[in-house]
């Protein structure tokens, strides 16, 4: 019988709204890997928090958008070597894409992590908030 165990280094609370709120956390069920994280105040109704991994993520967001998906999160880069966007489903379900980076190749120590960005509001996690709030 498999047993869950959180990641507790995964366990990341959301330290800009600084409500106890989790935004990343991980338990591990046999050898799958379940991904879990608070809904925040404000924010619809989601069924699911899909992620996939995709070779043309601005061709699948023209698609998604086609078939009436709400852009929450546009193609942007991330770290660790990927890129991320994000789009709703007409069923409420939240997509998220991960893609292959672009070389860019940061001197050592200087690749930015997954709360930066080169301008404020313009981060992974403030693009979900901002893109969930609007839909809600």
């Amino acid at each position: 019988m498999a047993y869950a165990n959180e990641r507790g280094e995964a366990r990341t609370p959301d330290f800009y709204a600084g409500d106890g709120t989790l935004i990343h956390a991980e338990a591990k069920i046999g050898n799958s890997l379940l991904m879990v994280a608070d809904r925040k105040a404000g924010w619809p109704f989601t069924p699911a928090l899909t992620q996939v991994y995709v070779a043309g993520p601005e061709e699948t967001m023209r698609r998604a958008v086609e078939r009436g998906a709400t852009v929450v999160t546009p193609v942007s880069p991330f770290y660790g070597g990927y890129g991320i966007s994000r789009f709703l489903d007409p069923w409420h379900n939240l997509w998220w894409l991960f893609f292959p980076a672009a070389e860019t190749n940061p001197a050592a120590g200087e690749e930015p992590g997954w709360e930066e960005s080169a301008e404020p509001g313009t981060d992974p996690f403030s693009s979900l908030d901002g893109g969930l709030l609007v839909t809600a």
